[in-house]
């Protein structure tokens, strides 16, 4: 196939480039397998994990992200120190110390973190509605950064919890997935307070659904024959909010 004059300059420059750019990847892999330098800083960051991390509750995988070119050529007994900086993400950041041409330098790099925690996950599927119990419940590691929400880190937190959702076998419990202690029941007499400029009325109300602190509940008085809104606020208490 014949080639436009035109268009050689450009297909090299190209080629140059692209050379460029699989030579700066070669670098790392080339130092994770041959020259060790990649290697060693990964064990030292597994290291500084665990320092701050319990790791019988939490454990980590670390891969490159980022590491300078400089460095990442070196051989593993130039690395000297690896300290973790700020907080563990997804993408963490690490400051190595290490020796190089009979001088000591540091470097800022970059890691990809993969934290996981033992968490109590469901042992088998659980359906919405459920009262969690014990044997519901089985500890497993847990990828945290794949789950969305404040998860549950403590078993003895859920049996006598009911489900909000099903759960399949092997998911953690989200605290958005369980409900809380209800302080109102569907069904039981309560008073509903009727709060106005400093003045306080209360009337006695029949609780049409049940409700934790601070949730929105409907109530129905026989006195008043009506239907209202109001808020829990304590145990067998709800302040009025609106008339239906």
């Amino acid at each position: 196939m014949k080639i436009h004059p035109f268009l050689l300059p450009r297909l090299l420059i190209a080629s140059v480039l692209l050379c460029c750019s699989v030579g700066a990847v070669q670098c790392v892999a080339a130092a994770k397998g041959e020259n060790g330098a990649v290697d060693r800083i990964l064990e030292a960051a597994q290291t500084a994990l665990e320092e701050r991390h319990d790791p019988d509750r939490y454990r980590f995988a670390t891969d490159p992200r980022w590491i300078p070119r400089s460095l990442a050529s070196e051989p593993a007994s130039s690395v000297r120190e690896v300290s973790l900086e700020g907080s563990v993400g997804r993408y963490t950041s690490f400051s190595v110390e290490y020796s190089s041409g009979g001088r000591n330098r540091t470097a800022d790099i970059q890691l990809k973190v993969t934290m996981e925690k033992k968490l109590p996950v469901t042992s088998e599927r659980v359906t919405s509605g459920t009262v969690i119990s014990d044997d519901h419940l089985e500890y497993r590691w847990v990828e945290i950064g794949r789950w969305r929400g404040q998860l549950v880190s403590e078993a003895d937190e859920l049996p006598g919890k009911t489900l909000r959702r099903t759960l399949a076998m092997g998911e953690p419990v989200r605290r958005a997935d369980i409900t809380t202690e209800y302080l109102v029941e569907a069904g039981e007499s309560v008073t509903l307070v009727f709060i106005n400029s400093g003045t306080r009325i209360d009337l006695s109300a029949t609780a049409r659904q049940s409700g934790a602190l601070n949730e929105d509940i409907r109530l129905y008085s026989e006195e008043t024959r009506r239907t209202y809104l109001g808020t829990v606020s304590g145990n067998g208490e709800v302040i009025w909010k609106r008339t239906l």
